[in-house]
């Protein structure tokens, strides 16, 4: 890699979906048991190589977003994993620690913050910047590569859950992302 990376490069932001593609659940509140996990991710498609180099992660809930639970008073037994999938083999990027309650997310993410918006439902909000991983650069998805958060608990008590990706293609951009232009 060199200092040139950015240029004819071009930006994205993908958002964490149930099939990795815009057609796909974003909304990362589903049912979902240590059993019977669910996965939302980004995927890097045919011909594409994508360099990510942050999550943007937005969690709605009705309430006070506390710091003993997740959400507003959502109780999480098994918790959040976040994986790496790369030729088809996950990597536990959570390290054998699962986001359980609201403050965990700042141990990956050292940008978080809690914002109410006057009457309406509160906020959680953290920024998780992969160039802090030792490379400046971020992590490149080859094709077929993953990265996604596993859902092992009942999370469909939060308003809205989003995660997004940032990054640059590398490669060619599949068509796919391309339907909503």
């Amino acid at each position: 890699m060199t200092g040139d990376i950015q240029q004819n490069s071009l930006l994205f932001n993908r958002p964490m979906s149930s099939n990795g593609l815009p057609t796909g659940d974003t909304n990362i509140k589903g049912v979902a048991s240590l059993g019977a996990p669910l996965d939302y991710y980004i995927e890097a498609l045919e011909g594409e190589r994508l360099l990510v180099s942050r999550f943007m992660i937005h969690i709605v809930d009705g309430g006070v977003i506390d710091s003993g639970t997740y959400g507003n008073g959502i109780i999480l037994t098994n918790g959040i994993q976040l994986f790496h999938r790369r030729s088809g083999i996950d990597f536990d990027i959570t390290g054998g620690m699962p986001i359980k309650i609201n403050p965990d997310w700042a141990r990956l993410c050292y940008d978080t913050r809690r914002s109410s918006y006057g009457s309406g439902n509160e906020t959680l909000n953290a920024r998780w910047t992969l160039t802090k991983y030792g490379t400046k650069y971020g992590i490149i998805l080859e094709e077929g590569d993953r990265l996604g958060i596993r859902l092992r608990d009942n999370l469909s008590g939060l308003v809205e859950q989003t995660i997004i990706a940032n990054g640059i293609h590398l490669g060619t951009p599949n068509p796919e992302w391309n339907l909503l232009l």
